[in-house]
């Protein structure tokens, strides 16, 4: 049976058209409306599928007729002719030489029509020969370029955001655990570890029958390969799903060394050695913690279990008590329909009610990032009294104005101090100019970092996981300028940024830099990423205490208030 297409495949499928159309030079208007299609598909809270079944096309924004045929044919059959017609004549290779950095569907087309070229083990062939460079603006450093990015893009295949691993473990879990005889099922391995980007996702199920979980799991992976005790499928990207099975008495220490990194688990035996406890299968714990007692050590958390000095710190009693996720407060970064996001003030700040959180910052993109519609100053103003109006209308949750500011190329802010000085929460954030050398983007983040009105800087380092590196960036300098200053750095909770890194965030705590965790969320739906920042702030052996927003509004406020009172 045929599985109704979420928003993001539906949002993926409008996009591929646009790019294809692109690909082939096709009228511009068709190329922009189905790219508009794709962002507002990408927005909706409203599950795209079911409207269109329903023939209730009133109730998506920006969907009219068009796009609400081809919506409708490719949810009820699963394919789209209106995609097939787009990529007629189009290379299946070229739609992967897209996913370079720096190569947009004009160019690729251009490739194509020009030299030819037909996937990436061509365009790599003619940037080495010199070939490339006969296309208008190829030069020497944009081929020598382009061949980077081509290492960066063999390296990602094959792997997953830890947020997409995790949505193709959670419904297999659900299914082995419904298995009669079934005793418990886990994630094991670097995604039960929460790193940000991962290969593979493991899963461990204790049974006495292996049979009946061997069937089920090749029923639900694809490509099935198997054995008595294990089943591993592969998706066509590369990236594979393995199921283990073992006795329930063996369940506790394989959820243990199947969880660990390899020199953690190293440690762990050669500790085993010391102190003659046998870590083998039949050894009947009763939980991972009576392992560790066993070894002379407290429990580790899987997010620290990295061989990063978490065992060293275990046998000084110094392990930090970690962050919980029930320690947040706040959210201190997110957007409105005001910009770029996808609902009100109200229905986020209601949204954010529901999942428990006190205070909401109201963080829409300024002026010059026209792109995702930034407010002009007048706007700003008109804003101001739309969250006074909602923290009216709206009860449980103190909503807070603030600002997404832009941190320009020059290192001046996209709004005068005058504005930003009257509002509850600036961040500050590098949105253009990436290209800059080090020196220079350092110059301009830490110019930000300096401004007494800049509370906190967004996504300090630029990257997009398993997309972008980082921009350069000097971080020592950017955490020494945060430390004397006090100004606060994110850990973006979006999946894809998942920024500060975990071991420049593991420094500034260190430093005590203040750190805040925010979920930037363009839609209500984006709220609930917080579980990921959590997950990355953990992995940097963050407490409570390191986190600004783990304090009431009145402490958060009281801090803001003491910081300006020093640095204005």
């Amino acid at each position: 049976m045929y599985k109704t297409p979420p928003n993001k495949e539906i949002a993926a499928l409008l996009k591929a058209i646009a790019d294809s159309l692109e690909i082939r030079s096709v009228d511009e208007f068709r190329v922009r409306a189905f790219r508009g299609g794709a962002r507002n598909v990408e927005k909706m809270e409203i599950d795209v599928a079911d409207a269109v079944s329903a023939g209730r096309l009133d109730i998506l924004p920006g969907i009219g007729k068009r796009l609400g045929a081809i919506i409708d044919e490719y949810v009820r059959t699963g394919v789209s002719t209106d995609l097939a017609e787009a990529q007629e004549g189009i290379p299946p290779g070229l739609f992967e030489v897209l996913e370079i950095r720096g190569l947009g569907p004009k160019t690729v087309g251009k490739l194509f029509d020009e030299l030819n070229i037909d996937g990436v083990d061509s365009l790599e062939r003619m940037a080495v020969s010199g070939e490339l460079r006969s296309l208008p603006g190829m030069g020497p450093k944009k081929v020598k370029r382009i061949l980077a990015e081509i290492e960066k893009l063999r390296a990602r295949r094959g792997r997953r955001l830890l947020a997409d691993s995790l949505s193709i473990a959670r419904p297999i879990l659900t299914k082995l655990r419904g298995i009669e005889g079934v005793a418990d099922a886990s994630l094991v391995g670097a995604a039960r570890r929460g790193v940000p980007v991962t290969g593979r996702v493991s899963l461990l199920v204790a049974t006495g029958d292996p049979r009946p979980v061997i069937e089920v799991a090749r029923s639900i992976l694809p490509k099935p390969e198997s054995s008595e005790l294990s089943v591993s499928g592969m998706y066509e990207d590369g990236f594979e799903v393995r199921i283990d099975v073992c006795p329930p008495a063996e369940f506790v220490l394989n959820l243990l060394l199947s969880t660990g990194s390899a020199s953690h688990c190293d440690a762990l035996r050669s500790i085993s050695r010391e102190r003659d406890v046998q870590l083998q299968n039949g050894a009947g714990f009763a939980s991972e913690a009576e392992v560790y007692q066993a070894l002379g050590l407290p429990s580790i958390p899987p997010e620290l279990r990295e061989g990063k000095g978490e065992i060293e710190a275990a046998k000084n009693e110094t392990l930090p008590e970690l962050l919980a996720a029930s320690d947040i407060q706040g959210d201190l970064h997110c957007h409105t329909r005001w910009s770029d996001g996808a609902h009100s003030i109200e229905e986020m700040a209601a949204t954010a009610r529901e999942l428990g959180r006190a205070y909401l910052a109201i963080s829409d993109h300024s002026r010059s990032l026209t792109v995702a519609h930034g407010l002009e100053v007048a706007r700003v103003a008109e804003q101001s009294e739309a969250v006074k109006e909602a923290n009216r209308a709206i009860g449980g949750i103190d909503i807070l104005h603030g600002t997404e500011v832009d941190i320009l190329t020059d290192g001046s802010l996209d709004y005068p101090d005058e504005l930003l000085s009257k509002l509850d929460w600036v961040s500050a954030a590098v949105h253009s100019g990436f290209g800059q050398s080090s020196e220079d983007m350092t110059k301009r983040v830490v110019a930000a970092i300096r401004n007494p009105y800049v509370d906190s800087v967004a996504h300090p380092t630029g990257r997009l996981l398993n997309s972008r590196d980082g921009y350069e960036l000097d971080i020592d300098a950017v955490l020494e300028a945060a430390a004397e200053t006090g100004t606060a750095l994110e850990i973006n909770a979006m999946p894809d940024r998942l920024d500060l890194p975990e071991e420049p965030a593991r420094k500034a705590a260190e430093m005590g830099v203040p750190l805040v965790i925010n979920t930037d969320s363009h839609s209500m739906h984006h709220l609930d990423y917080l579980t990921y920042g959590v997950t990355a702030a953990r992995r940097s052996w963050l407490r409570a205490s390191d986190v600004l927003n783990t304090r009431d509004i009145e402490g958060l406020l009281d801090w803001r208030e003491q910081r300006r009172r020093t640095h204005v």
